[in-house]
């Protein structure tokens, strides 16, 4: 069953489990994410990168992915993970995914997010948005401590992500504490 990021976060929350989110590049991938999920009975968050369009373009996986997680025994939010243009996220929301993350925290906070909140709110879809820097393209626009450490305001700042969430309405926020998606700057 197709369901928003925030059943499945609410849902999460409920039953005091985390809940997998897996990058989709390919039909075989839709089909064992979802076939584990539905041997466990839990839900499941299946996500397209933007960065994965020249393996396989949105506008192909897409639909499959989002008529898959239709036919679930389970709930699946169907999610593009890091969108950073407003064109792809629309895409998305109009071929059905329940969920979009606007990864806009190289822009000023005040610019960040506001209008992809409004976008999927037309689509009644969830949004994730992002505060701080997760891997080495951030990291080179905020610069580096010694051997390599990311400075430290690459950090996602409790009070500022306060203020972030209430002024945005966004329903989840990735922060960035230390976590870097495996792209090392040095050997951890």
């Amino acid at each position: 069953m197709l369901v928003s990021m925030k059943a499945v976060l609410d849902l999460a929350d409920a039953k005091k489990i985390a809940v997998g989110a897996f990058n989709i590049t390919s039909l075989e991938g839709i089909q064992a994410v979802l076939g584990a999920a539905e041997e466990l009975g839990q839900p499941v968050i299946l996500q397209f990168a933007p960065v994965h369009e020249s393996i396989i373009p949105l506008k192909v996986i897409g639909p499959v992915m989002v008529m898959m997680a239709e036919k679930s025994s389970v709930p699946v939010c169907v999610h593009l993970d890091h969108g950073d243009k407003l064109e792809i996220l629309r895409e998305a929301l109009e071929m059905g995914f329940t969920s979009v993350m606007y990864d806009g925290s190289v822009l000023p906070f005040e610019e960040n997010t506001r209008i992809a909140v409004e976008m999927a709110g037309d689509w009644g879809a969830s949004v994730e948005a992002e505060i701080g820097a997760m891997g080495r393209q951030e990291f080179s626009s905020v610069g580096e401590g010694e051997e390599g450490e990311a400075v430290e305001s690459c950090y996602t700042d409790p009070e500022q992500a306060r203020a972030f969430t209430g002024l945005t309405g966004i329903d989840a926020l990735a922060c960035s504490f230390g976590t870097v998606h495996g792209l090392y700057l040095t050997t951890p």
